[in-house]
This record gives C-alpha cells, sequence and structure tokens, in this order.
C-alpha cells in the first residue's frame, strides 16, 4: 500500500490557490497614497538591479506582486511576513523584451523549501502578468528543439515542471 503524504497534498493545494488568486484582477482605482507606496517599493525592489525596464513597468510589476515595504523594519512585507526578496530579469522568450521573477524567502510562509517565485512577462497589449506563482526553486531548461525553456520547480519533496503552458508534478 503506498504512503499518503500530506506535504504533497499541501503544496498541490497551495498550487491550486496561487494559479486562482494570480488569474483575479484588481478593477479598483487607487488612492493617491497607494501610488506613493507603490513607487517607493518599485524603487527599493529595483534599487541597484541593472534593467532595461522603464519606470512604468517597473511600478506595474511591484504591483502585481502585492509586495509592501516596511520603512521602520527596512523590510518588504506579503501576507503580513517579513520577507527577503531577489528580483531577476531574463528574456525566457527570446522576444527581446525582460521578463521578471521575483523570488521571495521565507521559512515561515515557504516551509522547508523557503523560497517561491512569480513569473511576470509581458502580453500582446504590452502590460506585465503575473504568469506563473509557485513555491519551491526555479530552474530554466533550455532545449534546443523549444523556443521557450521548460521551469522546472523544486523543492524538498516535490518536483513539478512548467512546460508549454501546463504544469506537470513529477515525484
Amino acid at each position: 500500500m503506498k504512503s499518503f503524504n500530506i506535504f504533497k497534498l499541501s503544496a498541490f493545494a497551495f498550487l491550486c490557490f496561487t494559479i486562482v488568486s494570480c488569474s483575479q484582477q484588481d478593477s479598483g482605482k487607487q488612492s493617491e497614497n497607494n501610488n506613493v507606496q507603490e513607487s517607493e517599493v518599485a524603487s527599493r525592489l529595483f534599487s541597484g538591479l541593472k534593467s532595461k525596464l522603464n519606470s512604468d513597468d517597473k511600478k506595474q510589476i511591484s504591483t502585481l506582486t502585492g509586495l509592501t515595504y516596511d520603512a521602520a523594519s527596512k523590510t518588504f512585507m506579503t501576507e503580513g511576513e517579513g520577507v527577503e526578496v531577489q528580483v531577476v530579469p531574463v528574456d525566457i522568450n527570446n522576444d527581446k523584451t525582460e521578463d521578471i521573477f521575483v523570488i521571495t524567502y521565507s521559512s515561515f510562509l515557504y516551509g522547508n523549501t523557503g523560497q517561491g517565485f512569480s513569473l511576470f512577462m509581458k502580453d500582446e497589449s504590452g502590460k506585465f502578468k503575473n504568469t506563473l506563482s509557485l513555491p519551491g526553486i526555479p530552474e530554466l531548461l533550455y532545449e534546443s528543439s523549444e523556443s521557450m525553456p521548460s521551469i522546472r520547480v523544486g523543492d524538498l519533496d516535490l518536483t513539478s515542471q512548467f512546460t508549454n503552458g501546463k504544469v506537470i508534478l513529477i515525484n
């Protein structure tokens, strides 16, 4: 009899929740105070990073991350928890436009794996969208036959792979 692994079930449930919540869009207008906060987050998020993105793109990505910045503790915050953040620009689909990985580190939010990520890519209208958000460690798998690499997402017990727009769980 095969044993039941609660971690795999929890990871799958979190994956489903993340996919659903990433597909929801905020249709409301934002106040001027929020715009100041968004500019502050964008400035801190992309500080010291060489990037081809303009300030509007950076602000759009910072808004999509849902991160806030606590000036008192000098910490990025998400879901009420302080997180370390790393921004990695890469042209994943070879369209001459930077795609952005935002990696957040927190053992409280991500357990033993300690990190999660979001991949932001421009859509047909030129706006950034949150293309993929998962807990785990992303790895790009370039194969000569594909124009866009697969993304393998690993952690300590479960690996999934994002290939051609589909998430495949690998044990």
